[in-house]
């Protein structure tokens, strides 16, 4: 039997370069932060097998609301599925457990300081780390 390729109603949007960029900022940081921190910083789960191995990438200070610390490595944490939307969304002193007082206080000063970040400088950094823990085998 003979298959049809399906039409779409609508053609797929290339990306913009502003949104291929972001997308590969974010693969970078899943990449860095995965090398750093191992397994679930909350509960020491380690990945399971499959695809991303139930480990997610979590903002501290939201991404949304605090734009500027997105690609800030100490305002991200690996934590499992669990502990990222069934405890670290829902329990406003998470996060004061996991990373302590001190590294809240530091994150909030941050980013009402820090400026807007150049994208290619942060992703020329983050390939740095990434080299940085591979110990250059990357």
């Amino acid at each position: 039997m003979k298959r049809t390729r399906l039409k779409r109603k609508r053609p797929l949007k290339a990306k913009s370069p502003k949104r291929a960029l972001t997308d590969a900022l974010d693969c970078l940081l899943r990449q860095v932060v995965v090398l750093r921190d191992r397994d679930c910083v909350a509960c020491k789960a380690g990945a399971k097998p499959g695809r991303g191995g139930g480990l997610e990438v979590a903002h501290i200070l939201p991404k949304g609301q605090w734009p500027n610390l997105r690609y800030n490595l100490a305002n991200v944490r690996l934590l499992c599925h669990r502990c990222h939307f069934h405890r670290a969304h829902k329990d406003p002193f998470f996060w004061f457990n996991v990373v302590g007082h001190a590294h809240m206080q530091e994150l909030r000063f941050r980013a009402r300081t820090l400026k807007k970040p150049d994208r290619k400088l942060e992703k020329i950094m983050l390939e740095q780390e990434i080299e940085r823990y591979m110990g250059g085998k990357a």
